[in-house]
């Protein structure tokens, strides 16, 4: 009975100073949210909004992370009768330019293929920009001055040409080879 008694007050205790430690570890975290979520609301987010789009209506206002609250999401209804979304930042109330999701590079696709013509002059036929293999680029398909096409890889932060490869189109013979490296 001594035992059990004193297994009770051993479990007790443990579960005591769980409480506490569990209630200090809470209260830092409520602590954290209220700071993080110091913003300036939906009410000023949604006139911020419409102050951007006269004669709009709000339909929602979303917060994808409420603990981290960065950018309100302002669905609206325009007065056409269409739908957009203005983004606004929760501390400042600017609105703020919807994003790509891609990520910043230092290089304008302009400058990448001046960067691919200065090695093959010609005319930029087709430029994009690639993601998902490390270092952001861009692939410039150039046809060259002689009627010869290279698909040119520019880094899109350095602006240095990363590969280049003689392509193969309808109606031209030879095939190049491809050079690997930072020419």
């Amino acid at each position: 009975m001594k035992r059990k008694f004193a297994i009770g007050i051993g479990v007790g205790s443990v579960l005591l100073i769980g409480i506490i430690i569990g209630g200090l570890t809470l209260g830092n975290v409520f602590a954290q949210t209220t700071t993080a979520t110091a913003t300036i609301g939906f009410d000023k987010a949604a006139a911020a909004a419409l102050a951007q789009n006269p004669g709009a209506k709000v339909k929602e206002i979303e917060v994808d992370n409420p603990a981290a609250v960065k950018v309100y999401e302002v669905e609206i209804i325009k007065a056409d009768g269409t739908r957009a979304e203005v983004n606004i930042d929760a501390v400042t109330g600017a609105v703020v330019p919807p994003s790509t999701g891609l990520p910043t590079v230092k290089v304008t696709m302009a400058q990448a293929e001046a960067t691919a013509l200065a090695k093959y002059p010609g005319s930029a036929v087709v430029a994009s920009r690639l993601e998902g293999c490390g270092t952001p680029v861009y692939s410039i398909e150039v046809k060259t001055t002689d009627g010869k096409y290279y698909v040119v890889t520019v880094d899109a932060n350095a602006n240095t040409v990363i590969s280049s490869n003689q392509v193969q189109v309808p109606g031209q013979k030879t095939v190049g080879t491809m050079r690997g490296g930072r020419d």
